[in-house]
């Protein structure tokens, strides 16, 4: 039931025209009957084949980590005005400064 409803989620939000998931042994159940359903393509990596997008993955990876490594001193400073609402500030600053970062 729980991958039905992200499928649905991800339906209302894009448009999508297939999923690629990581190997066929461990593919839920009900997300496959969904896809077949909705008559969607499933593909599956091979085993130790999960770099296929190493690049999106370690942005998504260095978009986590880095406000992490932004709000540590804030935190350890000033404890008091350091709040959970602060971590999207920080987000969006890794983000702005990824942006203006040329690519190499």
């Amino acid at each position: 039931m729980k991958a039905k409803k992200a499928s649905n989620i991800f339906s209302m939000m894009y448009d999508v025209l297939s999923y690629h998931e990581d190997n066929q042994r461990f593919a839920d159940n009900a997300l496959v009957n969904d896809t077949n359903i909705q008559r969607k393509k499933v593909t599956y990596c091979g085993v130790n084949a999960h770099d296929q997008n190493r690049r999106a993955n370690k942005g998504a990876r260095d978009l986590k980590s880095q406000p992490r490594v932004l709000l540590m001193p804030a935190a350890q400073k000033w404890p008091e005005a350091s709040t959970p609402r602060l971590w999207l500030f920080a987000v969006r600053i890794t983000n702005e400064g990824r942006n203006l970062k040329p690519n190499s």
